[in-house]
């Protein structure tokens, strides 16, 4: 009986397990990512690319999928890397929320309810969450959200892919795509 309960416990962390806390190094791979949506749009708008906005959670089966199998793929990594400025915006981040983290939050399309949510905010988790419920209209994890730097949506939000790359990568080409058609239109 003992050993059904380790089984158990294996099994449950293997497939639910994710990061124990913020201060644990995001990845194990030389991965480039922001968390900070506000950074990650002016990051995005000075290097010209567009954003990849993973939204996820320390206690997030999404988590696992992204870190453990869609970046360890070399063409996703690299395509990242090279292509987009890719934000992580962790909705269970239990850090305490400082002005200069909500700052230029009047800058986005923030509705006039996420606008008072943001002002009540208390951790940076608070904030990704509004960023995610009231800019996208979703609450799940992992989503993934591809915008251009000034925060549009590019490709309709997907979340789980079942660490399906044949999935994932088109979703980045497409996003490439659209962006590079809007950029050259200006």
């Amino acid at each position: 009986m003992e050993i059904i309960k380790v089984i158990s416990i294996i099994i449950i962390i293997t497939f639910f397990g994710c990061k124990a806390s913020p201060d644990e190094e995001v990845s194990p791979y030389d991965f480039k990512s922001e968390t900070n949506y506000l950074k990650g749009l002016e990051l995005g708008a000075k290097l010209e690319k567009p954003l990849l906005l993973h939204f996820t959670g320390y206690a997030c089966i999404g988590y696992n999928e992204f870190e453990n199998d869609l970046i360890t793929s070399k063409k996703i990594q690299d395509k990242l890397d090279k292509e987009f400025v890719t934000i992580q915006l962790y909705v269970d981040d239990g850090r305490k929320v400082s002005t200069t983290d909500t700052l230029g939050m009047y800058k986005t399309n923030l509705t006039e309810e996420g606008k008072e949510r943001m002002r009540k905010a208390r951790t940076i988790g608070d904030v990704n969450r509004i960023i995610e419920t009231d800019l996208f209209k979703i609450n799940s994890q992992p989503l993934y959200v591809i915008t251009d730097s000034k925060g549009n949506v590019l490709v309709e939000p997907f979340g789980y892919t079942r660490s399906n790359r044949k999935y994932f990568l088109p979703k980045l080409n497409e996003g490439l795509r659209i962006n590079s058609r809007k950029t050259r239109v200006r």
